[in-house]
């Protein structure tokens, strides 16, 4: 962390773009706890999961984050998915379970081409995009604070991104480079989540 903190002391209109995953994260924002305020700071949908926001002890200042899909998102669609899944086994609604929901639903459409493929998520509307064969949803904001009760981190004030036209653009680059890498066999890690 000392490499970085000094960089963001030097160079104070700097943000830090935390992509961070579970323990990693609580890593970072253990270390971080110090640079409170001087700087920041945004994370990713993995960065962000609620599972690991709950165990990691707020650091001393909220940051911001986009992700693609919260627990307490107010869907009817999303009301059902944690109820039922949170019925199997407490913590059970997360992002891999509701990509399989997901995949449960458009595999019931039973269509075989992508083009007009739409369902009604947890996340919001989702459509299958027919140029990359990815999914595509709305990208909601929020803010990461504190937990009064636990001390941890707190995953609120979740809005709906406006404009995403640009980053979708661009991830079209990315998804196209992610195909042509052989040593890369999990071709959709960030794509698919951060859509």
């Amino acid at each position: 962390m000392q490499p970085l903190t000094e960089f963001l002391q030097k160079e104070q209109d700097t943000a830090v773009l935390a992509t961070f995953c579970g323990d990693m994260a609580e890593d970072f924002f253990s270390g971080s706890s110090e640079m409170s305020s001087q700087y920041k700071v945004y994370g990713t949908g993995f960065t962000s999961d609620e599972t690991w926001l709950g165990k990691i002890a707020y650091p001393g200042y909220d940051w911001n984050a986009a992700i693609a899909w919260a627990r307490n998102l107010d869907i009817p669609e999303n009301k059902a998915f944690v109820n039922i899944m949170n019925g199997i086994k407490h913590g059970k609604a997360n992002l891999f379970s509701l990509l399989g929901w997901e995949a449960a639903q458009l595999i019931g459409l039973e269509n075989t081409e992508f083009s007009g493929m739409i369902i009604h998520s947890p996340r919001g509307k989702v459509y299958m995009n027919p140029e990359n064969g990815f999914s595509e949803a709305d990208v909601y904001y929020a803010i990461i604070s504190k937990d009064e009760e636990t001390g941890n981190c707190l995953l609120k004030d979740l809005r709906v991104a406006s404009v995403t036209e640009e980053e979708r653009e661009g991830l079209k680059g990315n998804i196209e480079y992610i195909k042509t890498v052989e040593a890369n066999t999990w071709l959709n890690a960030y794509a698919c989540l951060e859509s």
